[in-house]
């Protein structure tokens, strides 16, 4: 038979359901309201509501929308294996459970209940609103967030989940903690407040990171492949940070325009273009032994309060440089030309390279080794 639903019409259904024959798509909702469990059929729909104030709704099979998909507060949707896709708007007030299936969200979407995702993909490509609401990953799932986001409720699941903007330039919503953090897609994506990032961060070519005054802490691997701005925040990436896996900057950009920070606590093996020749500062803050990378920097700390920091090649410094009381830095074979002030509380030791110092020099409570024919001038 024929379902033809003409208008602003609603078809409610309480009871099992065989079959919606031939269902319009053009106008009107469907509603699943028994109050207790029901099967959803896999079928195009124009508009569809899970109601009826409790039980489980389960899907048959995939399932599209063409206008708005609603959850109602007490209802549960279980999607058990299949898709969801919505052209319009969604509304989720009960709990949507996307387990490892795919939810294509075109539209808005206001999420004041709850949808947990296991390894499964929640791709809005819409506004998203998740005020009031929670977010939950309970395995290696996605959620790819296309349009401007307003909030992202509570994003729960400490091990679990990677949040990715794929869209054109967005705001990247904070302040926010993330487990894992990609800024994909195209264009600028701007932070608009600390963001903290419990796994791993990735900034993918073609894409600028503006971090502004705000700070980014990644205690996974870092990986920039394409720009990223600091004007006075403070990049703080406790992991790899490195061409060799996770973690990388080659033929990315980091680009500090006013007193921000890079601080560098894992293995770094490239730093890529280290733009802008009069602001920013690199500190290697790891609490054990670290390369620094050759390369041009403006102001230059050797940190972490221990450890000792190798120098990979030659090194110049713009501004200032400092090793830290209980940190060493070890030259080895290679020149350290600083133009500003130059301040050892710690260990600087060198065989046969040569620490050039323009500016002031303090080495007050620090030593200088030369076990070679290294050169202090």
């Amino acid at each position: 038979g024929t379902i033809d639903i003409n208008g602003a019409g609603d078809l409610k259904l309480a009871g099992t359901v065989a079959n919606l024959g031939d269902l319009s798509i053009d106008f009107g909702t469907v509603t699943y309201d028994g109050p207790a469990d029901q099967d959803i059929l896999a079928d195009a729909y124009y508009s569809l509501t899970a109601g009826g104030g409790a039980g489980t709704k389960s899907l048959l099979g995939a399932v599209t929308c063409a206008d708005a998909f609603t959850v109602d507060a007490g209802v549960t949707v279980d999607m058990d294996g299949n898709t969801i896709g919505v052209t319009g708007a969604t509304d989720i007030d009960g709990i949507l459970t996307v387990g490892g299936s795919t939810l294509t969200l075109d539209g808005a979407s206001v999420v004041g209940g709850t949808i947990t995702v296991s390894t499964g993909t929640v791709d809005a490509n819409g506004a998203f609103n998740a005020t009031g609401g929670n977010l939950t990953f309970t395995g290696a799932g996605n959620l790819q967030l296309a349009g401007d986001v307003t909030n992202l409720g509570t994003l729960t699941g400490a091990d679990f989940g990677t949040v990715t903007y794929d869209g054109g330039s967005q705001n990247l919503f904070g302040p926010q903690t993330y487990v894992n953090l990609v800024a994909g897609g195209t264009g600028t994506k701007t932070l608009l407040g600390t963001v903290t990032v419990s796994g791993a961060f990735t900034s993918n070519a073609s894409v600028t990171t503006a971090m502004g005054a705000f700070d980014l802490d990644v205690a996974g691997a870092t990986d920039i492949n394409g720009i990223v701005t600091i004007v006075t925040g403070t990049l703080d990436a406790e992991g790899a940070f490195d061409a060799a896996g996770a973690g990388d900057a080659t033929g990315g950009i980091i680009n500090l325009t006013g007193a921000g920070h890079l601080e560098l606590a894992g293995n770094v093996t490239s730093l890529g273009v280290l733009t802008d020749a009069t602001h920013g500062t690199v500190t290697y803050d790891g609490g054990g032994d670290q390369n620094i990378v050759s390369d041009n920097y403006v102001n230059l700390i050797a940190g972490g309060g221990g450890g000792t920091k190798t120098l990979g090649g030659n090194v110049i410094v713009a501004g200032t440089f400092t090793t830290d009381l209980d940190v060493t830095t070890a030259m080895g074979t290679f020149d350290l030309d600083v133009a500003g002030a130059t301040t050892i509380p710690g260990t600087v030791t060198m065989t046969t390279g040569t620490l050039d110092t323009e500016g002031t020099f303090n080495a007050t409570g620090g030593t200088i080794d030369i076990n070679g024919a290294g050169e202090l001038q």
